[in-house]
């Protein structure tokens, strides 16, 4: 026969497991507010990718940025605001990927150029030397 105790065990267990469960739901359902502030700044993030020249430099970045940012705006426009605050983050690291690359390969290219003169240079002072 079972004891008291241990039913009693049995069901302050179930309780608090039902309990953990219906809170993590409700949890789930808590109201998101707009992300205003994630989509303003993807857009400066876009902005500022091409104002770099990042559809030369990094297009497939750059347009991964925009894309998202429109997918993020429609979200937003639907009252999807989880879906438009992670669109909206994801194209910010896009459109910031974007950035970095255009930076890194403007820089390389000035490096070229460098790199180009001074050999034209060297070659100017061994003939001048010879």
């Amino acid at each position: 026969m079972p004891s008291i105790t241990g039913s009693r065990a049995k069901c302050q267990s179930l309780l608090l497991g039902t309990g953990s469960v219906a809170l993590l739901t409700l949890g789930g359902c808590a109201t998101i507010a707009p992300p205003d502030a994630q989509i303003a700044t993807a857009e400066n993030e876009v902005r500022q990718a091409e104002s770099l020249g990042a559809q030369q430099y990094a297009q497939q970045s750059y347009n991964l940025a925009k894309d998202k940012l429109e997918e993020a705006r429609k979200a937003y426009q639907e009252e999807e605001f989880l879906k438009a605050q992670r669109l909206a983050e994801k194209a910010a690291a896009d459109a910031t990927l974007a950035q970095v690359t255009t930076n890194n390969r403007q820089l390389k290219s000035a490096i070229d150029k460098l790199t180009a003169q001074i050999d034209a240079l060297e070659k100017e002072l061994k003939k001048k030397s010879s």
